[in-house]
């Protein structure tokens, strides 16, 4: 099942917004190779995904620094994110498409619940932050 961004979903941010919407349309490129068992097709979405998330990351950061938030949690959170990813990618391609229909099952919802969790960490961090210059 693909995912779609909506207004409601976003943190406020046009540019960052912007970039969940990408994010969300690079997993469901993943999700759609790992659904086609295409190992090719799959490690360059993958790459793909990782390059923009990097990308995003850095937009994150340069965000956070402009409002005086401190990221310095966000950043290990980033890195595990990362990790969370190569290391999915890493299992996929050493299965070369050989995966159950379950451990497909699996990983989209990985991917499903990664991205909710990404989106849903910068919104509430956004709260966070005008609550706490709110006093």
């Amino acid at each position: 099942m693909n995912m779609i961004c909506t207004e409601q979903s976003g943190v406020g941010n046009e540019a960052i917004d912007s970039e969940h919407k990408t994010l969300t349309s690079l997993v469901n490129n993943v999700k759609r190779a790992i659904e086609a068992r295409d190992s090719s097709i799959l490690l360059g979405a993958f790459c793909l995904l990782e390059t923009w998330l990097k990308v995003h990351f850095e937009h994150e950061e340069k965000k956070a620094q402009a409002d005086n938030m401190d990221f310095s949690n966000r950043k290990l959170e980033q890195q595990y994110e990362l990790n969370g990813l190569v290391f999915l990618k890493d299992g996929l391609a050493a299965k070369n498409g050989s995966w159950s229909d379950d451990e497909a099952k699996l990983d989209i919802q990985f991917l499903s619940d990664w991205l909710i969790e990404h989106i849903t960490n910068m919104d509430l961090q956004k709260c966070q932050f005008q609550t706490g210059s709110d006093g």
